[in-house]
């Protein structure tokens, strides 16, 4: 049963996650507020971005041991497994909190009640359900995408102001600066991993690692069908072992330092949907695509795409391919687009989206 002081503190952490409204994605958005019996606030933490502490970090690195009594009220499910950061429920236990009140179960497969169950195990009293609908509306976009079983997929797009991703030549490089360029890789570090195409592959050669000093290398994800990747590709050696999705019926290769995928085919293109849900239950929850347009048009058409980070060079061409080229929409029926930030670099402009289907 929701008492009124759970409600009222619990309204407070789920404004306290609001915080991370421009910043959090593709992390779910977390408040948590740590209460003493007296009901007086004791600390306050949010989710700010990928790769910082957890709403439940925040709040409990500056206390030394919660007092007895005290409450932590956080607006999902604690995590129970490493990622960038440490497990929540351990910095829990490890200040004695003795109750904790959650929102909401977390839809993510490493969870899914088995933080609330660790925690119990080890005297904690937890509640669950407080405010549920409330969290719930907080973070629907990432609820959607963790029902699918699927990572989160964001599209990165670099464009001249007419929206050309090359000149009536097919020359790309480069339509943006040198700015953008150092802007992407502050991506490639946020995100799980890095898809691309063969053909952008053996077209680039790119080495699909980040260069950001202290930055984490993505997992290069290579959509190669017939397994056609050169035995002396970059990506091979650049940063962390690269997963290539093939045909299911497609011949292995030995020569090639890879972990293979097979996906499912229908004799023309691989399942992309089919792909990502494999990605996911290998731990890869979300995924930077850079290429081509087939795939993008691919994750379009299948309503894959959560993000759009589009840079714009400051540059005219007024001929060339378009990144959005291979699929027509009529007005009424086009994907929307939401703006979530946007920043410029130099002359370029770089703007993040929700993609809405």
């Amino acid at each position: 049963m929701e008492h009124s002081f759970d409600k009222k503190w619990m309204r407070i952490a789920i404004e306290e996650a609001k915080r991370g409204i421009k910043t959090a994605f593709p992390n779910p958005m977390v408040g948590a507020v740590l209460v003493d019996k007296n009901q007086k606030v004791i600390a306050k933490g949010f989710h700010e971005k990928p790769g910082s502490w957890h709403a439940e970090r925040m709040a409990l690195s500056d206390v030394e041991i919660a007092p007895q009594g005290a409450t932590l009220y956080v607006t999902l499910e604690p995590c129970c497994s490493w990622g960038r950061t440490p497990p929540c429920i351990d910095i829990i236990q490890e200040k004695r909190v003795s109750r904790v009140v959650v929102g909401m179960l977390d839809p993510d497969i490493r969870m899914r009640g088995k933080s609330i169950e660790r925690l119990r195990k080890n005297g904690v009293v937890v509640e669950v359900g407080v405010q549920e609908e409330a969290c719930r509306s907080l973070n629907q976009r990432y609820l959607k995408i963790r029902s699918e079983n699927r990572p989160t997929v964001a599209i990165k797009a670099a464009c001249s102001v007419d929206g050309r991703i090359g000149d009536v030549h097919n020359d790309s490089k480069w339509i943006t600066s040198k700015e953008s360029r150092m802007h992407s890789h502050r991506l490639r570090n946020i995100y799980d991993g890095i898809l691309i195409g063969s053909g952008t592959l053996i077209a680039d050669n790119p080495s699909l690692n980040c260069r950001l000093e202290g930055g984490r290398n993505p997992t290069p994800i290579i959509l190669d069908t017939h397994a056609r990747c050169p035995s002396d590709a970059k990506v091979l050696t650049a940063g962390k072992r690269p997963i290539l999705c093939v045909a299911s019926d497609a011949c292995i290769r030995n020569d090639l330092n890879v972990d293979y995928l097979l996906g499912e085919y229908d004799g023309s293109v691989l399942n992309i949907r089919n792909v990502l849900e494999k990605l996911y239950q290998k731990g890869i929850y979300t995924v930077l695509v850079e290429g081509g347009s087939k795939v993008h048009m691919s994750l379009i058409k299948e309503q894959c795409v959560d993000i759009l980070e589009l840079y714009i060079g400051g540059v005219f061409l007024g001929g060339g391919s378009s990144w959005g080229a291979g699929i027509n929409f009529q007005l009424e029926q086009a994907p929307k687009l939401n703006l979530r930030y946007i920043e410029a670099l130099g002359s370029d402009v770089y703007a993040s989206y929700f993609w809405e289907s």
